[in-house]
């Protein structure tokens, strides 16, 4: 080859590569750009809000998911997070789309083949009419299987498409979390507020005021309708909710067993008293030693013994085995101890205290006179009242919004 071909061959060669960088360099996907909103961005008004600082923004913000720090509240929901099959299947598809994008992303390089082969074999003597002879033989190779050149940005174009894919699967199992948390939330808020509902109607009902018949002919249809949430709910708890708040379940049993006896609701009552025996009637032996827990204002062990003294027909028998030698568990018949009364969980336990109060004073009336237990209530309802009665009135506001309830239940 002469030194003028080979110069050519060497331009031509520069020549191809060069308008292979330039094709490589090509990209045809369309530009993206966010489309226009179609709600404004500001809403025009004749009497714009003030502007509120971040500082005061963030404050608003996180008093607004104050009710989200209820620690029974967040294990409820770490549950439905853990046992919820639309959250795995949301979980599943973003593993799915993770592995399309690794597949998506190794098409942007060759693909490398390698083999190894070793061949060994022998022949007899008599065969080679000599001595025996033995032929080996190894081969290796190593190559490009395949690779397709990224002409017009195709392969980018595919690889950056599966990861946007994976971040839209991503973000659908996010909003998949969110809307669960939130229904949970919500469903927690909710019997609370129906509880509650229910308690106001009982005492319309009851009220001797003139304007109470009013009151509660107009809360009648509400009433109704919660009512039959109530009945609906019963149905399908599978499990009661034994924690220390107002979400506990024999609170509520026992508050709408009392609305329903006093409106005089059969259909209702026997629903509640169905509810508590299949929950309660076969609990023996309550760990009450463990109480309380560090914000409860309601004792599990004591609310459940106060809702079965309205219903289990031999209640004496049922307690003894349910909290047995209860005038021995120092962690029940002792008031809690409130440390700080301004901080809105600890202050709970004043409210634990009068709660105390409130059950075991009805309790003590379910049992026999001459029951040994008796002393043991009448003493510890006397040691709970004095150590947080007097916080009811002039306490500060993280317990004195609320408290009078519980101290009204505790001297009616």
């Amino acid at each position: 080859m002469t030194k003028n071909s080979r110069a050519a061959n060497a331009c031509k060669i520069s020549v191809l590569l060069l308008f292979s960088s330039i094709l490589l360099g090509c990209n045809f996907a369309p530009s993206y750009q966010q489309p226009q909103d179609v709600v404004a961005a500001t809403v025009p008004d004749a009497t714009p809000a003030p502007a509120l600082a971040p500082a005061v923004l963030a404050a608003a913000q996180a008093d607004a998911l104050q009710w989200l720090a209820d620690d029974r509240l967040r294990h409820t929901v770490a549950l439905a997070l853990h046992n919820n099959r639309d959250l795995r299947i949301a979980a599943d598809n973003v593993a799915k789309a993770r592995a399309q994008y690794g597949i998506a992303r190794a098409d942007q390089l060759p693909s490398i083949t390698a083999q190894l082969q070793g061949q060994r074999s022998r022949s007899s003597a008599d065969v080679s009419n000599s001595t025996r002879l033995v032929n080996e033989q190894v081969s290796a190779s190593i190559g490009f299987a395949s690779y397709e050149v990224d002409l017009w940005g195709r392969i980018r174009n595919l690889n950056a498409a599966a990861w946007q894919q994976f971040l839209q699967v991503q973000e659908n199992r996010r909003g998949v979390e969110i809307a669960l948390i939130a229904e949970v939330a919500n469903a927690w808020l909710t019997l609370a507020a129906d509880q509650e509902r229910l308690a106001l109607a009982q005492e319309l009902k009851q009220s001797s005021l003139p304007q109470a018949a009013g009151w509660y002919q107009t809360l009648e249809p509400l009433t109704q309708d919660i009512r039959d949430r109530l009945v609906d709910y019963l149905g399908k708890l599978t499990y009661p909710i034994r924690v220390g708040t107002h979400y506990n379940t024999a609170f509520a049993l026992a508050l709408g067993l009392d609305y329903a006896r006093a409106v005089e609701d059969s259909a209702l009552e026997q629903a509640i008293v169905t509810a508590a025996e299949r929950f309660y009637l076969a609990d023996t032996r309550y760990p009450a030693h463990y109480e309380p827990g560090g914000d409860e204002y309601i004792s599990g062990a004591l609310t459940e013994a106060l809702l079965m003294s309205k219903v289990a027909e031999d209640f004496p028998a049922w307690f003894d085995a349910f909290l047995p030698e209860v005038g021995a568990v120092a962690a029940l018949m002792s008031p809690a101890q409130v440390s700080d009364r301004t901080d809105p969980k600890i202050a709970h336990l004043d409210g634990l205290n009068l709660s105390r109060a409130w059950c075991m004073k009805h309790i003590a009336k379910a049992l026999p006179a001459n029951h040994p237990a008796q002393q043991a209530l009448r003493d510890s309802v006397a040691k709970h009242l004095m150590a947080s009665v007097e916080h009811v009135v002039g306490s500060h506001y993280s317990g004195g919004h609320w408290l009078a309830s519980f101290a009204l239940l505790a001297l009616e």
